[in-house]
């Protein structure tokens, strides 16, 4: 048995053993006002996930509870008992997939090459996708798995970074992943295969620092890795990372530019990180910054975790966030995270604002430019527009093979708003 199927399996004692279902983490859960468990008392619905997973009796209220979880990490916080209700979640999960299909896993890995591939050169890709030399390095970034459906971002991380430790080391993400995906989508024993490699690739490098990109993988390793693995490396997040060099960044003005800030809700609930993306934002000319009342530890959720099984609760918690965003007078909401970049995104200009990427900005400041093509072709219409947008452009092998058909597929799952959307006539390209 791994070290993570280990910990699962005693995290299932501790929870039975020590759980009270006071409710404490229904009560406090911020998707929960937005399902049919709003309501529910909440410690009826805590009681029937213990049942659920003691038992085995599936009542509405668990399954609900399970499939409408954010993953924003807010209910580990909140236990009296010290417990930590997200895992208590992913244990149900993980028992549901024997009645309710999940998506896979590896077919939205696969889903995020193609599309970085449709989005980017052959040797943009190429540098995306290929790890450093193995040898010892003082710096390694690891970026996660799912950002590479917005590429530019990846590309300005990598060459930010690289004018603070140009010997500093990159593990791709399409080829390593710290599991949580699979833990989110209730299976265990693959979320444990991908840590375990993830921990075993890092090692290799023998890093002092390991920088991540992602908010969503900071949080793993805080809440269940680090403990696992006990690694010896710093694990910070880009933010920090480049805000501790920041002195190695000449920064020029972008013009007036008034911001608002979405955190990452689970690092912000974590006490990870709140201040470097702000000291960040300040340190460009021209910049300045407008707080929303839910910001740093007391930010909300973009409501993206939800948007696979509970999707109308989704829409409400991310229409809600915008319109706090709207209320500042702001003139471009920042995020950090590239989940929350793609909810607001698209949305974001029934609000009267525009979203923006604290990297983009930050490499715009630096003098380097690159289109978010993601939200290039999210901009479009209908899917005949963003196939012609992703089309017009020189490809990577790997897309160069797909069928309009395939690549039609690839669109829906990135663009659902334009999935929905009649066509006026199919393109013929």
């Amino acid at each position: 048995m791994s070290l993570v199927q280990d910990f699962y399996k005693k995290t299932l004692s501790s929870v039975l053993n020590a759980c009270t279902a006071c409710g404490a983490c229904v009560a406090g859960c911020p998707i929960v006002p937005h399902t049919t468990l709003a309501n529910r008392p909440p410690n009826e619905v805590a009681q029937q996930l213990l049942e659920f997973l003691e038992f085995g009796q599936e009542k509405n209220s668990a399954k609900e509870r399970a499939l409408s979880c954010m993953e924003c990490f807010k209910c580990t916080t909140l236990c009296p008992q010290g417990l930590s209700p997200l895992h208590l979640v992913e244990l149900v999960k993980t028992k549901l997939k024997q009645s309710v299909p999940f998506p896979d896993a590896a077919q939205s890995t696969q889903d995020n090459r193609l599309l970085c591939g449709a989005l980017t050169t052959l040797e943009e890709f190429h540098r995306l996708t290929t790890s450093s030399p193995i040898q010892k390095r003082k710096t390694l970034f690891f970026p996660g798995c799912n950002v590479y459906c917005q590429p530019e971002k990846l590309l300005n991380a990598l060459d930010l970074l690289h004018r603070v430790d140009p010997q500093a080391a990159f593990l791709p993400g399409l080829s390593h992943c710290c599991g949580d995906t699979d833990l989110f989508l209730g299976d265990i024993d693959k979320a444990s295969q991908k840590a375990e490699a993830l921990m075993k690739a890092i090692a290799q490098y023998e890093p002092e620092t390991l920088v991540l990109w992602c908010p969503t993988c900071q949080c793993r390793f805080e809440s269940t890795l680090k403990d696992l693995f006990s690694p010896s490396f710093d694990i910070v997040s880009l933010p920090a990372f480049l805000y501790a060099h920041i002195e190695k960044l000449p920064l020029q003005a972008i013009g007036p530019k008034k911001l608002t800030l979405h955190d990452p809700c689970k690092s912000a609930y974590l006490s990870l990180e709140t201040q470097a993306t702000r000291d960040l934002l300040q340190a460009i000319p021209g910049a300045s910054l407008v707080e929303m009342p839910r910001h740093g530890k007391k930010t909300a959720c973009c409501g993206s975790g939800a948007t696979v099984f509970c999707k109308e609760g989704f829409q409400k918690v991310r229409d809600e966030r915008m319109r706090e965003a709207k209320e500042t007078q702001a003139h471009t909401l920042v995020d950090v995270c590239h989940f929350c970049h793609q909810c607001f995104g698209p949305e974001i200009h029934r609000f009267g604002l525009e979203a923006e990427s604290y990297i983009n900005l930050l490499a715009q400041a630096s003098g380097i430019y690159r289109q978010d093509r993601f939200m290039a072709c999210a901009a479009q219409s209908r899917l005949s527009d963003i196939l012609y947008e992703i089309k017009s452009q020189k490809r990577t092998p790997c897309v160069e093979r797909l069928s309009d058909a395939e690549l039609t597929e690839l669109i829906k799952a990135f663009f659902p708003m334009a999935a929905s959307k009649k066509e006026k006539k199919p393109y013929k390209g």
